[in-house]
């Protein structure tokens, strides 16, 4: 065995901690201009409960590879910066001793000699020494309109999710806090209006939900459970027709996988901010599906418009761009397995999830397609129902190439349905039918109305059911329904 000189040992250690103490002093003075950071959770690239040098081995890879994995500024970009901000948490535990305490251990006495004022029994929360949210600008707080917005974050198995960042959309003034051991959260706003509450933790998919905030009261929100990242990744670098999948899922619904089909020679492109996007040669894919299991309503990444019922949705992500938007230059077509048995031939309506509007958009509809027969590795389509496989002209009016069908010949056996949904970007995806009436239900029997048609009741390109998401929480359950 290969002894290493002590000497060599010893000057290699002083210049790793001459170079952390250089950068300590560099966040001491760079910091007040890099803008507010994560939580020390977000620095444990690891996750041992320790900020020490794997995870500046991380950071530094991130760096080079130009990913976003330690974006800690969250400015789309891993760079100096960042590395700056890292340096200022080295060595630091992390765990619940560095999450907000409990409002029943800090909160201040109460006096039963005067009345009770929100305004007044909730400023601890913002302020003082030990208080709960932080990041508040002073004086925001309005006496006329305080509110207090409590709840909880869970993860899919409904234990409590410690450590999430809470903050609100566009409202950068109420600051930020971060739910304690049990995922419980309080944050003090101004009420009178809608506001929307992002919800953000290491390794899991973000969330959103709206409230109408009432005036000098204490709201308690919905259940919100952040869903983790697909452990699948597939490499995607364009260079032929390339598939990427997600992990098989099984629940009460049925078993499906969600995948994709890249054509070759696309191009993709990540979003910056104010900027003209950045190339992307090769692509980290995961796709990640909320609707699964108990919790799946929980789960999702934003309320359904009240007109959408609960069906199917999924999160396409790059490893390079975090969560961020990835755009491509020609349609990539998404197929999972018609679990719900809805009818060959019908239409898949479908939107997607902006987060900086928080509002979900209309987008091309989806058709629901069959494979009949596979000649020579070739998937033949049924695209309108009648069981037979339809021509080359209707298949390319869809958009499925020849290439595409190989790749269908090879992944599904004859007589597998399927949803198909071209997709322009990658982005919570939703394939959700409007309400239909139930097992056993019937028409109140007044007849059609005036000139209806029921050949003419599919939507055209695009179902225009999707609205900004409703703040109401709804009862929602699958079941095919009269579209």
């Amino acid at each position: 065995m290969r002894l290493i000189p002590a000497t060599w040992l010893s000057s290699h250690l002083k210049a790793c901690f001459s170079f952390l103490f250089l950068l300590g002093i560099g966040f001491l003075l760079l910091s007040p201009a890099l803008g507010a950071a994560s939580s020390n959770a977000v620095y444990d690239l690891n996750q041992n409960r320790l900020i020490d040098a794997p995870d500046l081995l991380h950071t530094i890879r991130s760096m080079r590879q130009d990913t976003l994995e330690a974006d800690f500024n969250a400015d789309r970009q891993t760079d100096w910066q960042d590395l700056f901000l890292f340096a200022g948490r080295w060595g630091l535990e992390v765990g619940p001793a560095g999450l907000p305490p409990d409002p029943e251990d800090v909160a201040p006495p109460i006096d039963d000699t005067v009345p009770d004022d929100i305004y007044d029994d909730s400023a601890f929360i913002y302020s003082g020494e030990d208080k709960i949210q932080d990041g508040v600008d002073p004086g925001v707080m309005e006496a006329t309109r305080v509110a207090v917005l409590r709840g909880q974050v869970f993860v899919r198995d409904a234990t409590g999710l410690a450590g999430v960042k809470v903050t609100i959309l566009d409202h950068s003034q109420f600051g930020w806090t971060y739910t304690r051991a049990d995922g419980k959260y309080d944050l003090v706003v101004n009420g009178g209006t809608t506001l929307t509450l992002n919800y953000e933790h290491s390794g899991y998919l973000p969330a959103q939900r709206q409230i109408t905030v009432p005036w000098r009261d204490y709201t308690w929100l919905p259940d919100v459970a952040l869903v983790p990242l697909d452990s699948r990744v597939t490499p995607v670098d364009f260079l032929q027709p390339q598939v990427a999948q997600g992990s098989v899922v099984t629940d009460e619904a049925g078993t499906r996988q969600a995948t994709l089909f890249f054509p070759q020679g696309t191009q993709a492109k990540m979003a910056t901010p104010g900027g003209p996007g950045k190339i992307l040669n090769s692509l980290s894919v995961r796709l990640t599906e909320y609707t699964v299991g108990e919790n799946g309503a929980e789960s999702m990444p934003a309320l359904l418009p009240p007109q959408i019922a609960y069906t199917y949705c999924v999160e396409l992500t790059a490893d390079e761009a975090g969560t961020g938007t990835v755009e491509f230059s020609q349609p990539v077509a998404f197929y999972l397995e018609n679990y719900l048995d809805f009818p060959v031939g019908d239409i898949v309506p479908v939107g997607y999830y902006d987060r900086a509007e928080a509002a979900w958009v209309p987008s091309q509809n989806g058709r629901i397609v069959e494979v009949v027969a596979v000649h020579e590795g070739v998937a033949d389509l049924d695209i309108d129902g009648d069981g037979a496989a339809d021509d080359q002209a209707a298949l390319t009016a869809l958009g499925v190439t020849d290439e595409e069908r190989l790749q269908l010949g090879e992944l599904y056996a004859a007589g597998q349905s399927l949803w198909r949904v071209p997709l322009a970007h990658f982005s919570p995806w939703d394939c959700n039918w409007p309400w239909g009436l139930g097992e056993g239900a019937e028409a109140p029997g007044q007849g059609p109305p005036e000139g209806y048609d029921p050949e003419d009741r599919d939507c055209p390109d695009t179902c225009l059911l999707y609205t900004s998401p409703s703040p109401r929480d709804r009862t929602r359950s699958r079941m095919p329904s009269s579209a």
